[in-house]
């Protein structure tokens, strides 16, 4: 699930929240590729997960550079959950932006380790 939060998100994948079923540690791994967008050096992009609604960890962060260019946000964890936890994935930026139309470059993966 990329949703809403902080000043503007990026949305890449339909609704959902990933909710365990079974404890264990959970693998996740995530991308995004924006459109082009003009950043300052005191805006950024953040690719972060959120854990039972709460902020867990940022899993990558791009600074502008006042050029008009498309960012790529990667990252992946490994998360212990507890049946009944839930995961969310989101894409935040300082300005409006939205998703590049390579769909190639956006993804979400959420695998329990055995």
């Amino acid at each position: 699930y990329i949703g809403v939060t902080g000043v503007q998100s990026v949305l890449f994948r339909s609704t959902d929240t990933f909710t365990a079923q079974t404890p264990g540690n959970y693998r996740i791994s995530a991308g995004i590729l924006t459109a082009a967008v003009t950043l300052t050096t005191a805006q950024s992009i953040t690719l972060a997960v959120y854990k039972n609604g709460s902020l867990y960890r940022n899993l990558d962060r791009a600074v502008g550079n006042g050029a008009s260019i498309s960012y790529m946000l990667n990252g992946d964890d490994l998360i212990p959950l507890k049946s009944g936890e839930t995961l969310q994935i989101y894409a935040v930026c300082s300005v409006a932006t939205s998703q590049s139309s390579s769909g190639a470059n956006n993804r979400v993966s959420i695998t329990r380790d055995k």
